[in-house]
């Protein structure tokens, strides 16, 4: 159960990166 959470979050994080695009 953690690691499918962990995994959500990342996932998540990832995608709000790949949406908002290199914005460093």
């Amino acid at each position: 159960l953690t690691a499918a959470v962990t995994q959500a979050s990342l996932q998540s994080i990832l995608h709000k990166i790949l949406t908002a695009g290199p914005s460093f």
